[in-house]
């Protein structure tokens, strides 16, 4: 399938569950969004990652799956998106207000679910350039749906972390952008060397509850922890 087959097959399985259907395009990727009010989910997932399987390219690149689940009602929303050449994704909170916010790996997104969501609301008035990555889930085309990673692999669960070094989130994004183009047995080697250092950053924002400090150390600026 090409590019546009891809687009009209997602847009019909997420009208078949009742969902709204919005194609948005920004920076380097593009996004195909399915709202769901009262759809059945599971579903559209497990369908969808049927098509995606069988997208083989395509001028838009590697296509992803990232769905965003709305803690403050019933809407869902399911997003679809291809990503070109940065590992960035447009992530919506509210109705209201969307943030630009860079893609982080970590291994169980539940514990951080209802206090990032907290943090990310605030984060407008605390940051010029909010130091946000975040995603409740994604996964490659190719792999199975799991509702949770029991292990940091390919197809783990992604979800958000804040105050974090800005120059660790340009190194993490490269190192993904490299992911995405290895086969999944070499992938998975380069996350189990990388998880230790992304426990490493848990542990100390664990103990980091107030705003961000920074100070000068030469000509750099050093974020506290």
């Amino acid at each position: 399938m090409d590019d546009e087959e891809i687009i009209e097959k997602l847009k019909e399985s997420c009208e078949e569950e009742g969902g709204t259907f919005e194609k948005r395009g920004f920076g380097n990727y593009i996004a195909m969004i399915c709202h769901l009010e009262d759809g059945n989910l599971p579903r559209l997932i497990n369908t969808s990652s049927r098509i995606l399987r069988n997208f083989k390219g395509g001028k838009m690149g590697k296509w992803l799956k990232y769905s965003i689940r709305n803690t403050h009602g019933n809407t869902s929303s399911l997003v679809f998106f291809s990503i070109r050449n940065r590992v960035k994704v447009k992530a919506t909170f509210t109705k209201e207000r969307e943030v630009d916010l860079p893609l982080y790996l970590i291994k169980d997104p539940d514990e951080w679910s209802e206090r990032l969501t907290d943090l990310s609301l605030k984060s407008e008035s605390s940051f010029k350039e909010p130091p946000f990555i975040c995603s409740s889930y994604i996964e490659f085309g190719h792999d199975n749906v799991s509702e949770k990673g029991d292990s940091l692999k390919v197809s783990s669960v992604v979800h958000c972390i804040t105050f974090t070094n800005r120059r660790d989130l340009i190194k993490t994004a490269r190192e993904l952008e490299r992911i995405f183009s290895m086969s999944e047995e070499k992938a998975d080697e380069l996350l189990d060397d990388i998880e230790p250092k992304i426990r490493e950053t848990f542990d100390k924002i664990e103990k980091f509850e107030k705003k961000p400090e920074y100070k000068k150390v030469g000509r750099k600026s050093v974020l506290i922890m």
